[in-house]
């Protein structure tokens, strides 16, 4: 969820979010993917990562609009996620 703020550099939706972390994360497209799935994503997104990242200064999240931003200190943390995932 990180690297995907911190590629797209702008605000993004707690839909959109969901859905990279899906297609980075399973085999087969988002389309087959059962529902309940997805909305636990959503919902693990919502109630426990997202606050977490906020409180941690690393997003700014807006619950209420269901919006996540980038801060600057995940721009400057941007170059070691990168070469995190590049081990994967």
């Amino acid at each position: 969820m990180l690297t995907q703020l911190a590629d797209h550099d702008r605000r993004l939706t707690v839909n959109d979010l969901t859905k990279a972390i899906i297609d980075r994360g399973y085999e087969p497209s988002i389309l087959e993917i059962p529902s309940q799935t997805i909305t636990s994503v959503f919902v693990s997104l919502q109630h426990t990562h997202l606050p977490t990242l906020a409180d941690a200064g690393l997003i700014d999240y807006d619950p209420e609009r269901e919006l996540v931003e980038p801060t600057d200190t995940l721009k400057q943390l941007t170059p070691h996620l990168r070469a995190a995932t590049a081990l994967e």
